[in-house]
Parts: C-alpha cells; structure tokens; sequence
C-alpha cells in the first residue's frame, strides 16, 4: 500500500517523519510527506498506483477548519484512493462529519503508533476505522428505527429494510438485528438476502459501505 500524509501545521513535519519511518518499517509501505494540495495531486496522477491512502492531518485544527478538507476529497482521481482523518480532536465531532463525507476512517490525537498500524491494516483490508458509536450514532439519526414500509428512493429499499442496512452497518449479526426489531432470524436473513440484491453487494461489509455512501 502507498500511504500518503497531506496536512498539518509547521509542528507537523517532524511527527509525520515518525510515523512515515514507523510505517514503513511495520507495515512495508512506501510513505510520502505532501505539503500542499499541488504536491498531493501530483503524487495521485500516476496511473495503476494501486491501493492508496491518504491521510489528511488535522492536528490543530477545529470542526469548521477540518470541514475545508473536504473540498479536496472529490477531486481525489481513481477508485483505490482510501481516505482517512488523523489527530482529530475527540471532543470535536469532526469524526461525523468525516463520515458523511465519504471518509473510511479518523484517527484522534489521543491515538498511539500502534493504533494507527491496527487501523491502517484495518483501512487496508476494506474495513472502517470509527468508533462503533459514532457509526451507530450516525446510522440510527439517518434511519429511524419504525415499522414502516413505504418504499423509499435508494433502489427500491423499504424503510424497514434500511433499518436492516443501518444494523448491518454498525456490525449486527442477523441474529442481533431479529432481537432489536422483533422478528424471527430467519425473517431477517430474508430481508438481508434481499437488501444484497437490491444494492447489488456480495457481502455485510460492501453493504456497509454502499450505506455510507447511500443512505
């Protein structure tokens, strides 16, 4: 994986060293130090790159100034661009809004190197990195849990079964979803089955994303 550092303060320089040494003697990737939007195009231009992430460096910076990161996000070129936020503040909710943007993960400034490799791994295998309350929290504000039925504009998706993709979302076994909706298992492996062919997804972690993206 070819992990990019974007951001940050004049403070910054020495701690993205660290992290790209330790990076690269963890985990065996190729880091590289961007310092400005320009440098970060350019390293993204190449073709057939392969898997990348990108990490924009929030250190210093509060909710509205983290918003301003965004406006680089869709310009980022190509599908193997995964982005994550680092040393964002926990008392900010700048993680949510990460979320709605389109981000696959945060890392706050209370985090050691050796979470950043775990979440790194974890971005890297095609997981999220949010706490599960932030996306619990996010899902269930999107998509409040009733009885509904009414078909809704996201591929024919019912309300129920959005409640449905919002559980899957934050990790709920089939088994969990039945308990929290009161209906049988096998019921809820039905409208599983069904969500999956609505969206198009082979699995509960596509799922999960096409719900990030989606919902």
């Amino acid at each position: 994986m070819q992990i990019y550092l974007f951001g940050g303060n004049n403070n910054s320089r020495c701690q993205h060293e660290l992290a790209a040494y330790f990076l690269k003697k963890e985990l065996d990737a190729t880091c590289t130090l961007a310092s400005n939007p320009a440098a970060m195009a350019n390293c993204l231009k190449e073709e057939n790159a392969g898997q990348r992430l990108l990490l924009f460096d929030c250190l210093g910076m509060n909710r509205l100034e983290c918003l301003e990161i965004y406006q680089h996000l869709e310009s980022i070129p190509g599908d193997h661009a995964i982005v994550a936020l680092m040393n964002i503040a926990p008392e900010e909710e700048t993680d949510k809004d990460a979320l709605q943007q389109g981000a696959r993960g945060v890392f706050y400034t209370t985090d050691s190197l050796a979470s950043l490799k775990k979440g790194i791994m974890a971005l890297a295998a095609g997981e999220m990195w949010f706490p599960r309350k932030v996306l619990n929290d996010y899902f269930l504000e999107k998509v409040p849990l009733d009885n509904k039925t009414t078909p809704s504009k996201e591929e024919g998706l019912t309300a129920r079964e959005k409640e449905i993709l919002s559980l899957i979302a934050v990790g709920a076994s089939n088994t969990k979803i039945a308990e929290k909706l009161h209906i049988s298992p096998s019921t809820a492996k039905t409208h599983t089955y069904n969500i999956f062919k609505k969206i198009n997804t082979p699995n509960r972690l596509q799922a999960a994303m096409w719900a990030i993206k989606n919902l």
